[in-house]
């Protein structure tokens, strides 16, 4: 089984690093991941890290094909808690829920 995780944050990377100590090599997307950051969470050799867009279906089909996803953990969100969210509430709430919209249909699209 590969898993995608997708959001490469304290959670993505901490989901990631459970999955690499149960033996899996797992594929990280976000649209701009920070390997320094989740190299201090997860020895980034056993992971892949991949460039996408959660808010972009073929963009994750595309990802799940090429490398043979089975399992999607989906962890991309900008909590609205955050002054970027405050700024920007529409943008968080995008992200977040049209977010997640986007991965089903990609699941959806692509049988998982």
């Amino acid at each position: 089984m590969t898993t995608l995780v997708i959001g490469s944050g304290l959670i993505g990377s901490q989901v990631a690093r459970i999955l690499v100590e149960r033996g899996e090599k797992p594929v990280l997307m976000d649209h701009a991941a920070q390997p320094q950051a989740i190299g201090q969470i997860v020895d980034l050799a056993k992971v892949t890290l991949v460039a996408g867009d959660v808010l972009r279906s073929l963009s994750i089909v595309d990802i799940l094909r090429s490398h043979g996803i089975t399992r999607i953990a989906h962890t991309a969100a900008n909590p609205l808690l955050t002054l970027g969210a405050q700024k920007d509430p529409y943008s968080a709430i995008n992200l977040n829920i049209m977010g997640t919209v986007k991965v089903l249909e990609a699941a959806r699209v692509t049988g998982l």
